[in-house]
């Protein structure tokens, strides 16, 4: 992945015969939904409809849904279940929502979202646990990877029932997801730069669907204050000269006793305009998030995600994170500060849980491949493959680019990062 502003997506199918849809993978909200043909054409334009009419395994529920989200957006409609099909996987029964009402950006190309976090009410809104139930894979898990480098011929991915041991390094580091809490959340440790504290004892949640870092203003403010970065009132985000970043440390996260860390070149991003000036991934939105126990929250995203593979696991109870392969990529903007007699180290002390992982997987058998080119010429690369001796679904998920405001409601410049892996 670039550090542009992105979302990871993927072509699904509901109902029968099968009506397809690009969709966001969003562990940071609950509910799959998809437009309806009684959206609005002023509000759906353009999009891929659902029609429960054409479909022989539609099933009416009638219950009522809304989504509201952080950056304002908003779906709601009613729910409804069909066949849900994800690579060669058909979900039977799929509670979802049928959206006719929905609050979309122009620039947005997904048709509906994908949600996969753990707070929901109904099991069967649960697209990873009805996989597990109707026998489809091994485990109620799955894990992303994320490639650094948005330019590569691996393609970011999406397992559900596994983990792929070929895209990490060391040993996998676990931490209970917190019961009753929102999402995936988990208790940090801490939050340092240096020897400067940010924060101890931080809530956070694993959000694929947002892009940077977000936490509670204060806090965000002091890392900013020690990055050196100042805030643009302009544009809505912090901002610091690039070449500062090579007198900079990294920002580490303390989890279940373990470091995972940032380095300037991964938390700083070039603006496409400005050759000199950088914007800090760390960021705060209109309002401090809180869990129901009114804990403030952090949101580790893509800036964190990219650099960590991440697993989900409903049946532990816990998150699982390691390096990840794509770790060390350097991006093309950023070459001048590295620094090529520089070390970027990690601890990988042995934990209770050894890389051969119960739900790792080491084979690979058949492979299925397409791709579609839409009319605004933007690729979705589906690659999907059995792993030998499991039921394990590897699903190859792609980026497109987004507006900053689709997060954050904020002035958009435009960023050009190119990767490498040079």
């Amino acid at each position: 992945m670039k550090f542009r502003n992105l979302y990871w997506y993927g072509r699904i199918g509901i109902g029968t015969p099968t009506q397809y849809f690009t969709v966001i993978f969003d562990t940071g909200s609950p509910t799959l939904w998809v437009p309806s043909v009684n959206c609005p054409r002023s509000l759906c334009y353009d999009r891929n409809l659902y029609n429960s009419l054409n479909s022989s395994t539609y099933k009416t529920n009638g219950k009522y849904f809304r989504i509201d989200y952080a950056d304002r957006d908003y779906a709601n409609g009613i729910y409804v279940s069909d066949t849900v099909t994800i690579g060669s996987l058909s979900i039977k029964n799929q509670l979802f929502g049928q959206a006719d009402d929905t609050r979309f950006l122009e620039t947005d190309k997904y048709d509906g979202l994908l949600g996969l976090s753990c707070s929901t009410s109904d099991i069967r809104l649960s697209l990873c646990h009805n996989m597990w139930k109707q026998n489809l894979i091994e485990k109620p898990i799955f894990s992303f990877y994320f490639n650094a480098n948005y330019t590569a011929e691996d393609d970011n991915e999406l397992i559900f029932g596994g983990i792929d041991q070929t895209k990490y390094e060391g040993t996998i580091t676990w931490v209970n997801i917190i019961h009753g809490q929102k999402d995936w959340e988990f208790l940090m440790d801490s939050i340092n730069i240096g020897d400067k504290s940010i924060c101890s004892k931080c809530y956070a949640i694993a959000d694929t669907g947002t892009t940077f870092i977000v936490g509670p203003s204060i806090e965000i403010r002091k890392i900013n204050k020690f990055i050196g970065s100042e805030y643009d009132y302009r544009r809505g985000l912090y901002t610091i000269q690039c070449n500062y970043s090579t007198h900079l440390l990294p920002v580490q996260f303390q989890i279940n006793e373990r470091i995972f860390q940032l380095q300037p070149n991964q938390y700083l991003i070039p603006l496409k305009n400005n050759v000199n000036v950088c914007v800090s991934v760390f960021v705060s939105i209109f309002y401090d998030l809180t869990d129901s126990h009114r804990n403030s929250l952090w949101i580790l995203g893509d800036a964190f995600l990219t650099r960590y593979y991440s697993i989900f696991d409903l049946e532990h109870k816990r998150l699982g994170f390691a390096k990840s392969i794509s770790y060390d990529q350097k991006q093309m903007c950023f070459d001048s500060l590295y620094n090529d007699d520089s070390t970027t180290t990690i601890t990988t002390e042995d934990d209770s849980y050894p890389l051969d992982d119960e739900y790792a997987n080491d084979g690979r058998s058949t492979t299925e491949m397409y791709s579609d080119v839409y009319e605004d010429d933007y690729n979705v690369n589906i690659q999907i493959e059995r792993l030998n001796n499991k039921k394990t679904e590897r699903y190859s998920i792609e980026t497109f680019e987004r507006p900053l405001e689709k997060i954050l409601q904020i002035a958009y410049d435009g960023m050009d990062c190119a990767a490498s892996s040079g």
